[in-house]
């Protein structure tokens, strides 16, 4: 299962940790996190190195980590979390949402693009932390647990 990782500003996690969780889930890893009201998201990297390199310079930030082992759709970079629902709301996810993945996109990219997206953009980014539509994507996501972030730095873990 991938590792999705919620860490609040000022909390540290080590470098071996970090690089323990990315030995365990090599197939890809990112990270995002909110400044000056923009959520930034660096995703797509292939190597500890690559990542440790980009992530140490925001490690006292809030941020959202997650390293991915593959389930669905192949290892490149399109796959790997985080995901943009848009430009100010972002998630990542660890398990797997039977019933998605196709072709070249993961059960969590596809449900992105058939589910959240299309909630988001026709009903605005707080309708998916009503307390009915969160109840009806964590039932459909099983055990899965999705952890979302803004660009104000608003988070919320699904299935927590």
């Amino acid at each position: 299962m991938c590792i999705a990782i919620y860490k609040p500003k000022d909390a540290v996690i080590s470098k071996e940790t970090l690089a323990q969780c990315y030995k365990s889930n090599p197939d890809g890893a990112g990270f995002m996190y909110a400044h000056k009201k923009e959520l930034h998201m660096q995703k797509g990297f292939f190597s500890f190195d690559e990542f440790w390199e980009s992530y140490s310079k925001h490690a006292k930030k809030q941020a959202v980590i997650h390293f991915r082992i593959k389930t669905h759709g192949p290892i490149y970079e399109e796959n790997c979390h985080p995901f943009l629902i848009n430009n100010a709301l972002g998630f990542v996810h660890n398990g797997v949402i039977s019933g998605f993945g196709v072709d070249n996109k993961s059960d969590t990219n596809h449900f992105n693009d058939e589910i959240l997206k299309p909630l988001v953009n026709k009903w605005g980014n707080l309708s998916l932390f009503q307390p009915a539509m969160k109840q009806l994507i964590e039932s459909r996501i099983g055990y899965s647990k999705l952890i979302f972030l803004d660009r104000h730095g608003n988070y919320d873990i699904f299935n927590e």
